[in-house]
């Protein structure tokens, strides 16, 4: 681990002094000390996640000081040694912090200061308050002083070979030349720098020539570089803005990387980063709090891309070399952290060091690949990686949020994992005691349809203002007959539903009413003894408006602990407001204890905290938390698996409730979206808007790009940056005014989530109906759609499409086929470009036909979804609904 070194240096150096004796030691003292490893729960405001690493604590029995320095053997995370606040004592583990070696200093006086060699990763050196050096040779098991330098020092480094070394020296009202020695550290010599108190050394971990120094006091151009080992120095550049900063820390990335400074001077930019070696700054604290100090900062040889940083609230990480940051504390206590080292590698473990006293390590699993990467539910894969454990209790794999249970095969390298049913393409990951791993990509290939469904959102309640339908569709794309069967959750718990027979190649709808009148709140779980596909459309009618507003979703084939939901609004103008509700459904046997986050371009916003019973479901109106606010989205946890959606309404003065939206939400984020319908057209009877957007649930920013599809081709969107937890909204007409047909594809330099908003406005209503769907994340060959309607009476009309989009470079030919409560019926066959977007009436092949779902198949991978409209007499799309299909 290379030199970073922290930023009480020296006021801890200051403070030893008044407080230790001039005792001196004339033989080091051993002792062994053995440490319990204690599980680290997790601190009030901190939510466990998955891909970030749990801690346990590792601490030094009998060490009160702060741990102001770690290092740790680069590779091999079994070996550390640790300077403690105050102590005379350096410390040394070589199980990984689980028992410890105490060596006393030859000089009595406390232990400031350690560094590692860059050529031999056995190799560590310590410094002590008498300003005497101390290697050792074997991992830190064993010290012996070395050489005294001539005057008090704060920081010493090794170079990038076998004998350069540098000292940061000087002390207040003692300004002092930086020293370098050209043996390894036996012998120093004064370089030709500017007299000065210096705090901080580095070395660079390649160029042996190049070291770098800072200076304790605040300047604008605290850093100083030598070219020639430390003979000669010159100050670098000066920082952005002429920032005026006290630095904490120096971090060098090898092979010629960049540089990092770490700042505890409030307002400043945390972190600075230079590419060319001190001359020009950046600052680089994207995913850093504002307001949060950074102590240390760290680098291994091993991991060259990746740094640590210690705050005084946490430990963050950046895997881009200090571009961007990311919180990993998880389950660390909210504190003052002053030291972070990691091992790097493959075996990686970090370890971090606290102002009480304590020391954490963490030791998530690594995974270091996927075999195969692609595949269908209940193929078995094989996972290779690091640190998996044994299995058992609190350990499993994660298919993008969905666990697996079958497990032939769990060594602590080698885990053989059965790909389980309702998985979708997404990082895969191993979850262990010890934390969770790194992600891996891996590709559904075949979606079997799924025979459990569960559908949160449903209502059947009525008041004077209005009443709502609630109708669960059941598409059986097999051929044979399923048997299926209906519960129906309430917030008054479980309530048993119908169990009916769907034919093969057929539809079957239920009004969920007939089961449970007037409940305000039903959610649904559908099972089936063959593969089918369900669905839930809502329909609320006003007392002199039939069908005044619609919504539907797909339901979702497995509760999971964590929901993302992109969509969401509590704004309120002159021409009308929004309702937001989100909407959870606890299917399982025990209770959930349930947290919502909101998401909103200012940043996060904690919302309420719930326990949901078994078998129930319950409400939450986002604007309890934050009304009149336009863009929000929400992330939902849990600690047992559940399922979440997203309902809205927009009310007018003229109309409660005159238009409104559903979508299920997502598990996972994913670096790309496929968003398959999409209108701006305008005509003599109304208008579409259509509205792209986008959440960034993670701890770092996201680079965003939107990319239109349409008939005539591709259409490129904009590029956008959206903060760590925040959201964005985009409207296509800014860029694809008056296009009919329009597809869109999200893709990111990180995870996020991509919803669709569309709504119609006709010359005499604002807004007069409304759809909403998630976005999936890969295309397919094979999709169904449970709902669909052709029906006409003398109530009104709906009017079903299927909006097919082709994101590849080749020409797909896809098949329509639907199925009724009469069997199938034969649709029409597309020729779609590449990169464009197609868009099919139901009714030119089955007029009048009330129940009908789709099947859509292809010779190249597509994305399906189907809008509906509901036209009352006189009132052109009264009403509208939208969901993505089912790969299968």
């Amino acid at each position: 681990m290379y030199r970073l070194n922290l930023m009480t240096k020296r006021k801890n150096r200051r403070s030893a002094m008044s407080t230790v004796s001039a005792l001196i030691l004339t033989a080091s003292c051993v002792v062994l000390l053995i440490a319990p490893a204690v599980p680290v729960a997790a601190s009030k405001g901190r939510v466990l996640k998955a891909d970030h690493p749990s801690w346990v604590e590792k601490s030094i029995p009998g060490a009160t000081g702060a741990v102001n320095s770690i290092q740790v053997k680069s590779g091999d995370p079994r070996y550390l040694c640790a300077v403690v606040e105050g102590s005379n004592l350096i410390y040394s583990s070589s199980d990984g912090g689980s028992a410890w070696l105490s060596t006393a200093s030859a000089s009595g006086q406390p232990f400031t200061a350690l560094a590692a060699s860059k050529v031999s990763s056995a190799i560590f050196y310590a410094l002590d308050l008498d300003n005497r050096v101390y290697r050792n040779l074997n991992s830190g098991a064993q010290w012996t002083q070395l050489s005294i330098l001539p005057g008090p020092a704060s920081d010493i480094d090794t170079g990038g070979n076998a004998t350069g070394m540098v000292a940061a020296t000087g002390a207040p009202a003692q300004n002092m030349s930086i020293n370098y020695s050209a043996d390894g550290g036996s012998n120093w010599n004064v370089g030709a720098s500017p007299l000065s108190e210096w705090s901080l050394a580095a070395g660079d971990p390649t160029d042996s020539n190049v070291f770098y120094a800072a200076q304790e006091a605040t300047s604008t151009a605290p850093i100083f570089n030598s070219a020639d080992s430390g003979i000669s120095w010159t100050v670098c550049g000066t920082l952005p803005g002429s920032a005026s900063i006290h630095v904490t820390a120096i971090a060098v990335f090898p092979n010629g990387g960049p540089v990092l400074i770490g700042t505890d001077t409030a307002g400043g930019g945390q972190v600075y980063r230079s590419n060319d070696g001190g001359v020009a700054w950046t600052a680089t604290a994207a995913g850093l709090p504002a307001g949060e100090a950074v102590l240390d900062v760290s680098v291994s040889n091993s991991s060259p891309a990746i740094a640590y940083a210690a705050t005084d609230k946490g430990v963050y990480a950046s895997y881009d070399q200090g571009t961007t940051w990311c919180d990993i504390s998880n389950n660390l206590p909210e504190k003052e952290y002053r030291s972070v080292s990691a091992s790097g590698g493959t075996a990686n473990a970090v370890f971090a060091g606290a102002a009480d006293g304590t020391l954490y390590k963490s030791c998530a699993p690594v995974v270091t690949s996927l075999n195969p990467s692609s595949g269908s539910t209940g193929d078995t894969i094989t996972i290779t990686g690091l640190n998996f454990g044994s299995g058992g209790a609190g350990s499993y794999v994660s298919f993008a949020g969905v666990s697996a249970s079958i497990y032939p095969t769990w060594t602590d390298t080698l885990i053989k994992a059965q790909v389980p049913a309702g998985a979708m393409s997404g990082g895969v990951f191993v979850v262990t005691p010890q934390g969770s791993s790194n992600s891996a990509e891996f590709t559904i290939i075949s979606a079997p349809v799924a025979y459990t469904w569960y559908l949160a959102e449903g209502c059947t309640g009525q008041d004077a203002r209005g009443a709502f339908e609630t109708w669960v569709l059941i598409a059986n794309p097999g051929e044979t007959a399923a048997d299926v069967l209906l519960s129906f959750m309430t917030e008054e718990g479980p309530q048993n539903g119908p169990s009916i027979s769907v034919p093969a190649g057929s539809r079957e709808s239920v009004r969920v009413a007939e089961f449970v009148p007037n409940t305000w709140e039903v959610s649904t779980t559908v099972a089936s003894d063959q593969p089918i596909i369900a669905e839930r459309s809502v329909y609320w009618s006003a007392q002199d408006c039939f069908r005044r507003s619609a919504t539907d979703s797909i339901g979702v084939t497995s509760p999971a602990t964590t929901w993302y939901l992109a969509e969401g609004c509590t704004g309120q103008d002159a021409r009308g407001s929004f309702e937001t509700w989100v909407l959870v459904q606890n299917p399982g046997t025990q209770a959930a204890s349930v947290v919502l986050t909101y998401m909103t371009p200012e940043g996060p916003v904690i919302g309420p905290y719930l326990i949901i019973a078994p078998g129930s479901r319950k409400t939450f109106n986002v604007a309890d938390t934050l009304p009149n606010c336009w863009s929000v989205s929400t992330t939902v946890t849990s600690d047992v698996p559940v399922v979440a959606e997203r309902s809205m309404y927009f009310n007018t003065a003229a109309a409660y409730r005159q238009a409104a939206t559903d979508s299920i939400g997502a598990r996972f984020g994913s670096k790309t979206w496929y968003l398959a319908e999409g209108c701006t057209g305008i005509e003599a009877q109304g208008a579409f808007e259509t509205w792209v957007l986008v959440q960034n649930p993670r701890p770092e920013p996201a680079n965003a790009q939107l990319t239109y599809m349409t008939p005539a081709g591709p259409v490129t969107g904009p590029a956008m940056t959206l903060e760590p937890n925040t959201r964005k909204s985009v409207s296509i007409a800014d860029v694809a005014p008056n296009t009919w047909d329009i597809s869109t594809m999200v893709t990111s330099d990180q995870p996020v989530i991509a919803e669709r908003a569309i709504y119609w406005s006709s010359p005499e209503c604002f807004r007069n109906s409304a759809t909403d769907s998630i976005g999936v994340t890969s295309p397919a060959t094979s999709w169904c759609l449970a709902e669909g309607c052709a029906g006409v009476n003398d109530q009104g009309a709906f009017e079903t499409w299927v909006l097919v989009q082709n994101p590849g470079s080749q020409a797909a030919y896809a098949h329509v086929t639907y199925m009724t409560g009469k069997g199938e019926v034969e649709g029409p066959t597309l020729t779609l470009p590449p990169n464009s977007r197609q868009t099919v009436n139901i009714a030119d092949v089955v007029p009048g036909n009330w129940n009908v779902s789709t099947s859509v198949t292809c010779d190249v991978p597509v994305i399906v979804e189907r809008s509906m409209y509901w036209n009352a007499p006189g009132a052109l799309r009264q009403a509208a609904h939208d969901s993505i299909g089912v790969a299968q």
